[in-house]
Parts: structure tokens; C-alpha cells; sequence
């Protein structure tokens, strides 16, 4: 019995971990970069239409207004009705910090217009349009290409060559 427990003991410490990892072969890690320059051919863009005022019926009228002027500045573009959506309407007390208080002034309504394009020459017009136009806040423009995700891997792709000629070589300058 006394040899059984023995035996058990030198098997458990003769496979740890520890002992196994003195026994490995020595090893060298590399990582590969790869970069592709591509130009954005898709904007994505957000909108914030607000506006704030004494009269709930005078925000609601020129509210409306805002906003359709923000719609008929994507429709002279020629931005599809189809690549417009509008979220978040809001109205309600409008409420500020004063002398360490919160009070009321007035009323606000508020819309998110969001809308995305393939002409991405439109960029400036489009942003000078929206800076003049009343009550509306450009609050996002994002840039993305419509062929990301097979970009991403051939990217990937490139990294693991870079990574496999860099390992390659220092295989070669230590004679494995």
C-alpha cells in the first residue's frame, strides 16, 4: 500500500504542468501587420433637430418647419426617401441649471433625422447646407466602404503572410 501511494506521487508530480513546460521546445512568437488604404464610399449620417421656445403651439410650428427643411435639403441632394429615417421626436419642458436650481424655460422638440449615401462628394454642400439651416445640428458623420467586410479579410489575410515571412526569416538566421 505504502508503495502504491509512493508510485501515485512520483505520476502526479512527473506530469505536472510545470515539469511539462521545462521539457517544451523553445518557441518564438511573431505577429504580422498588414494596412489598406481605401477611400470611404458610403457616409452615414445623424441629425439633430431641435429647437426651444416659451410656446408649446411656436415649438411645434417652427419645429415642424426645422425639420422639413432638414428633409427638403436631402431631397434637393437627391438622397432617397428610402435612405432617410426619423427617430427619437420629442416634446416637452425644457429645463436648465440657473443659480444652482433646476428651472423651466419653456418647451423643446426634438427629432433625429439619419440618412446614408453613396455620394460622398457630397461631404461639404451638404454639411454647409445643414450648418445655415435653423435648428439642426450635424451630430454624427461616419465613413465606411460598402465592400468592408471582405476588405477586413483580405487585410487579415495580409497580416498572416507578414507574420509567416517574419517568422520564416528568423527561423532561417537561427538554423532551424
Amino acid at each position: 500500500m505504502r508503495t502504491f501511494r509512493y508510485l501515485a506521487f512520483v505520476l502526479i508530480f512527473a506530469c505536472s504542468p510545470s515539469n511539462a513546460a521545462d521539457n517544451a521546445a523553445p518557441q518564438i512568437t511573431v505577429s504580422g501587420t498588414a494596412t489598406t488604404m481605401v477611400e470611404p464610399n458610403i457616409l452615414r449620417w445623424r441629425l439633430m433637430v431641435r429647437h426651444t421656445a416659451d410656446d408649446i403651439e411656436e415649438v411645434a410650428a417652427t419645429h415642424s418647419s426645422n425639420v422639413a427643411n432638414a428633409l427638403s435639403i436631402l431631397a434637393e441632394a437627391g438622397i432617397a426617401e428610402s435612405d432617410i429615417q426619423t427617430s427619437r421626436m420629442q416634446f416637452g419642458e425644457n429645463w436648465v441649471f440657473k443659480d444652482s436650481s433646476e428651472v423651466m424655460e419653456g418647451y423643446f422638440a426634438r427629432t433625429d433625422v439619419t440618412f446614408e449615401t453613396e455620394s460622398v462628394d457630397l461631404y461639404s454642400s451638404l454639411w454647409k447646407q445643414f450648418a445655415s439651416a435653423p435648428g439642426v445640428n450635424v451630430a454624427y458623420v461616419g465613413f465606411d466602404h460598402s465592400d468592408r467586410i471582405r476588405l477586413r479579410n483580405e487585410a487579415r489575410n495580409d497580416a498572416l503572410l507578414a507574420a509567416k515571412d517574419k517568422a520564416e526569416n528568423m527561423a532561417e538566421v537561427l538554423g532551424s
